[in-house]
């Protein structure tokens, strides 16, 4: 397993490379230059206003490397990533990469925030592979559950203490789209596995074919005019949802006051008001998808001979279908698991640009509309993290579904 653990993160590097290279390349043979639409943009897009200033562009082009090749240009990037450098805008202003998308804070923080970081990650890694690399044997199950979850915990406890202590953090557009995708990302696993496990074990049932109705109904409804219906109906103080329950839910953006600046429960009861209607959007075809993915592959499995021998030996139905049949139906959910999440930060780009939320899927439509290569590069570089973790978590989750599966 270890072997295989080191192969894995030896990969990493290499596939990223690889993903990097066809973005760019991609993204360069697209139609567009950033320095015509900047050039458009200052001249309040009276061209011939600029048309003389060739020599101001061509300097500009030059200090970012633009007038270059497109392997040359590639390879100036690639320079700064092997250094952990996501580069600096190509927009006025010139801002880093890291700080549009991840943050900044108001002041520069000391190295004891970095250490503190560091720690934090040495614990949450050494939660997640310690039940892999430990030798069989040497500490049972539940002692190596106990281990994880007490590194999880240590490391949550730093982190927070490492903000607390920190100068006032500005967060980027990422943690607003991470927020609302894991929560989505939840409630999806949370609602769609049961519905699943429902429908399989009652098959053909009135239940079963409710729910088949349902889903598939959700399924059909695309998220962008689902979202354009609750902004109509559902938001602003002179809707019937208001006027009746009292509740008001915005119309657009998110709450921009951050955790101190208001009480913790004006904090949560705003951002859950805002929260709602987007995280309804972008849940409900999730529902739908998974559910039936998981009726299919727990029917395959209850067809399987050691599920009539489990009957046999006079199980109840309930311990036949949750124990032992449900545990080898999981397989094809763990491996939608690691994709499921960057797919979703992906697609939520309609959702944020609908609702005028703030995070990465809007950042990406602009960015790429201004050709700010940079910034478009360090949101792959990010999606593409996530998905080789992703997948990664799906191998290790291999184990914990079937023991039996083993990477030798």
């Amino acid at each position: 397993m270890r072997a295989y653990l080191l192969k894995r993160f030896l990969l990493i590097p290499v596939t990223l490379i690889g993903i990097t290279f066809v973005t760019f390349i991609v993204m360069k043979l697209a139609p567009g230059d950033p320095a015509k639409i900047l050039r458009a943009q200052a001249a309040g897009q009276n061209l011939q206003a600029t048309q003389a200033n060739t020599e101001a562009l061509d300097n500009w082009k030059k200090e970012r490397h633009l007038d270059k090749p497109i392997i040359d240009q590639y390879g100036y990037w690639l320079w700064d990533l092997a250094r952990l450098d996501l580069g600096k805008s190509l927009m006025t202003g010139r801002e880093d990469v890291s700080i549009t998308i991840f943050g900044k804070f108001d002041q520069k923080p000391g190295k004891g925030f970095w250490v503190k970081l560091w720690i934090a990650g040495f614990c949450f890694l050494g939660a997640i592979f310690a039940p892999f690399v430990v030798r069989p044997g040497r500490l049972s199950r539940g002692q190596l559950s106990g281990i994880s979850g007490a590194c999880v915990a240590l490391s949550v406890v730093i982190v927070i203490w490492a903000f607390a202590t920190a100068p006032k953090f500005q967060p980027g557009p990422i943690w607003v789209t991470l927020a609302y995708n894991v929560i989505a990302f939840a409630l999806i696993y949370l609602v769609a596995l049961p519905v699943g496990i429902v429908c399989a074990a009652k098959q053909f049932s009135v239940t079963d074919r409710v729910l088949t109705i349902v889903v598939f109904l959700l399924y059909s409804l695309p998220s962008f005019w689902v979202a354009t219906l609750m902004i109509a109906y559902l938001t602003g103080p002179d809707h019937w949802w208001a006027s009746s329950t009292g509740l008001e839910f915005p119309t657009t953006g998110y709450y921009p006051k951050r955790w101190g600046e208001v009480s913790a429960g004006t904090w949560l009861a705003n951002n859950l008001r805002f929260a709602v209607l987007p995280i309804i959007c972008m849940t409900y075809a999730g529902f739908a998808f998974l559910s039936r993915q998981m009726r299919s592959s727990l029917l395959e499995q209850i067809r399987q001979d050691f599920v009539r021998t489990a009957r046999a030996k006079g199980l109840h139905e309930r311990v036949v279908i949750l124990r032992h049949a449900t545990r080898n139906a999981l397989i094809p959910i763990v491996t939608l698991l690691g994709t499921l999440l960057p797919a979703m930060i992906a697609g939520s780009v309609i959702i944020e640009f609908v609702f005028s939320i703030p995070g990465m899927g809007q950042l990406f439509f602009n960015k790429i509309n201004e050709r700010d290569y940079t910034v478009i590069m360090g949101i792959e570089v990010v999606s593409a993290l996530l998905t080789l973790f992703g997948m990664l978590m799906s191998d290790l989750l291999y184990v914990l579904v079937n023991p039996t599966i083993a990477y030798e």
